[in-house]
């Protein structure tokens, strides 16, 4: 039998195909099926115990970015991003590492890239990658945004409970701890697992500063700012939660007010911003005729990248003009 140049072809070929499939299935293996085993048996682990303990096994959990290959490649750059883009997804209550979350990413991306060039060109190709590979963050950017708001809605009640607690005579970490109690998550999960910590040797300050970490909140900057000035210079701890909580207060109802004022720019900002894109999808779906030449014409892909620059600049200078940052 005759062993031909084909025949080499079609087994390196088959050979490449396996090792391919081997790679992609060992990818989803650890990037996703062993994670979830792993987070399965920790909420197993976590729901076994008692509901006061849960803040102490969210201690155990914490996650921290692991020093794989790809952050010695990257160097303390690479190191310094995925430590952010952890803390980000603390903030949003994702419990998930930093590199598992980028492997979605770059494997969202490459469904869209996969897609777009099935159906169309390279350049939408390129759009849909790009589009498909924001989502996650756009997810994060919706819960951690979310939290943020929860907090500041109930940052005001939570600086009134603990002044009546300090007043009543507790000290500051048992009122913490009965303001965890007290209060619905996720302010109240946070100042739960503060109190645990200083149960378990990590000084109060430090303990409140990781919270800060945490939760991106300003009106909870002012609250561990004004408990570090206080613990150095002394004073009436219940007052100042007081003056705190009044502050916080005032302040939400600005931010209310401001927001109702600028909701017509906002609403304005919002359709000016969907409605070329909106346009261009239902014509690529109706009429495609009119969209074809843009990305088969060399005119018509410098055309279509001069639009999505412009696009891009403008809602940049839109949302600019409509943010007022309380």
């Amino acid at each position: 039998m005759i062993f031909t140049g084909r025949d080499l072809l079609y087994t390196l070929g088959l050979s490449a195909l396996f090792v391919g499939a081997f790679l992609f299935l060992s990818f989803i293996n650890a990037f996703f099926i062993a994670p979830m085993r792993l987070k399965r048996t920790l909420r197993q682990r976590v729901d076994s115990v008692k509901r006061g303990d849960a803040p102490r096994a969210g201690i155990l959990k914490t996650q921290h970015v692991k020093g794989d290959l790809v952050l010695k490649l990257l160097g303390s750059f690479g190191r310094t991003k995925m430590e952010n883009l952890q803390r980000r997804l603390q903030q949003a209550d994702i419990e998930q590492d930093a590199s598992i979350f980028m492997g979605i990413v770059i494997l969202m991306a490459l469904m869209g890239l996969i897609i777009g060039k099935l159906k169309t060109g390279f350049i939408m190709s390129l759009v849909m990658g790009l589009a498909m590979g924001l989502l996650p963050f756009l997810y994060l950017k919706v819960r951690r945004g979310r939290k943020s708001s929860q907090v500041e809605g109930q940052m005001p009640e939570v600086m009134e409970l603990l002044a009546r607690s300090l007043r009543a005579g507790h000290t500051l970490p048992s009122a913490i701890e009965l303001a965890g109690q007290e209060t619905p998550a996720p302010l109240g999960k946070e100042l739960s697992r503060v109190y645990e910590e200083q149960r378990l040797g990590i000084s109060l300050s430090q303990a409140l500063l990781d919270m800060v970490k945490r939760v991106d909140s300003q009106d909870l900057r002012y609250f561990v700012t004004g408990v570090l000035i206080q613990a150095e210079t002394g004073g009436s701890l219940a007052e100042l939660m007081e003056k705190i909580g009044h502050l916080i207060r005032e302040r939400l109802k600005l931010k209310m007010k401001v927001q109702a004022l600028t909701s017509e720019g906002r609403i304005s900002a919002l359709i000016l911003e969907i409605l070329p894109f909106g346009i261009f999808f239902f014509l690529y779906l109706f009429q495609p005729k009119y969209i074809y030449p843009l990305f088969n014409d060399p005119m018509g892909v410098k055309m279509l990248i001069g639009a999505g620059v412009m696009m891009v600049l403008g809602m940049i200078v839109i949302r600019r003009l409509v943010r007022i940052d309380i």
